[in-house]
């Protein structure tokens, strides 16, 4: 049934749109637009070994992570484990424990789910096998 998906659903970059390989993958122009992998400045600090941005929250990005969170176009997901799954200091890393963000009561309430929560399943998937 995946042949019949890809047919009627050809795959597409999630920035542009153009034609790619498979779905969730981008096209070279838009992952090099999107890609700013680096260890945030001054976040090695008291109790915290650091905080890693992949990207910044900019146009495709800051438009997708917009759509998961108020539309929940949660067809974004193999868009955001392409780059997740390129995370280059993941053997640096040792997890004891990984929460997503708080939401209010009201917030999850009016949106039915914690979009931040959404993220980290994906996380999970990739890093752990299962969510």
């Amino acid at each position: 049934m995946n042949w019949l998906h890809t047919i009627l659903f050809p795959p597409r970059c999630p920035g542009c749109g153009r034609s790619v390989s498979s779905h969730g993958t981008w096209c070279s122009l838009c992952f090099q637009s999107v890609w700013h992998p680096r260890l945030v400045n001054g976040s090695r600090r008291n109790h915290l070994d650091g905080c890693y941005a992949l990207t910044d929250y900019r146009g495709h990005i800051r438009r997708i992570l917009q759509q998961i969170k108020y539309e929940r176009k949660f067809q974004y997901e193999a868009a955001c484990l392409y780059l997740l799954s390129r995370f280059p200091w993941m053997d640096e890393i040792r997890t004891d424990i990984a929460v997503p963000v708080p939401l209010s009561l009201t917030r999850l309430r009016k949106r039915g789910y914690n979009q931040s929560e959404f993220i980290l399943v994906l996380v999970q998937i990739l890093w752990c096998g299962h969510p």
